[in-house]
């Protein structure tokens, strides 16, 4: 993490390398090129049908969340990267309507280990935890014109879709509580948040 002019030991300074949302007709998703050895990939599914969709959690990826409402399931996932992911295809899951958003993290050094707190929140309130910087807060978000979405400390990134959007708030030093809210848009409101530390 950067302080004044000194980078102290550790991860450094942590900022977005790529993010992409997209609307898909197919279980299936290719990463971004360019994704490095050490990577943390984040992926935010929101998947419809006439029945709930079934959970799919690709080899190597950690669940952080899933939360499903009726015929809609919200899905969080990430995984630190490997050099084989860049470019790759992955199996996600399947619906009548599925909606994408990822965003992969670089630090200066190789992110080596993650642990995520938050879940599902009912306060809206991802509350800050022990362990040191960096780390990131995640807000996932649907809803018809994603009606009263917010982040604060307000979002540093975010990937978004007419109804849908993945945000997050990266912090290099001094992580804080962050307040993730939604309004309401009508049926398949879905409001998800996570804090994940970066080792």
């Amino acid at each position: 993490m950067l302080i004044g002019n000194f980078l102290l030991a550790g991860l450094g300074n942590v900022t977005v390398f790529a993010q992409d949302a997209a609307t898909s007709g197919t279980a299936t998703y290719t990463l971004p090129a360019g994704i490095q050895d050490g990577d943390l990939i984040v992926i935010m599914e929101y998947a419809s049908g006439f029945s709930l969709p079934a959970l799919v959690v690709p080899a190597g990826y950690t669940q952080a969340l899933t939360a499903p409402f009726g015929t809609i399931r919200l899905t969080m996932l990430y995984k630190i990267a490997v050099a084989a992911d860049a470019g790759a295809t992955i199996t996600l899951m399947s619906g009548l309507s599925m909606i994408r958003h990822i965003q992969v993290f670089r630090a200066e050094a190789p992110i080596s280990g993650v642990t995520s707190s938050g879940g599902d929140p009912s306060a809206q309130v991802v509350a800050t935890v022990a362990d040191p910087a960096p780390q990131i807060v995640i807000g996932a978000y649907g809803t018809v014109g994603l009606t009263g979405r917010s982040m604060a400390p307000t979002e540093d990134f975010i990937a978004a879709l007419a109804n849908s959007a993945m945000a997050c708030k990266i912090f290099n030093s001094s992580p804080a509580a962050v307040t993730v809210d939604l309004g309401d848009g009508g049926d398949g409101n879905v409001l998800a948040s996570f804090r994940l530390s970066l080792i």
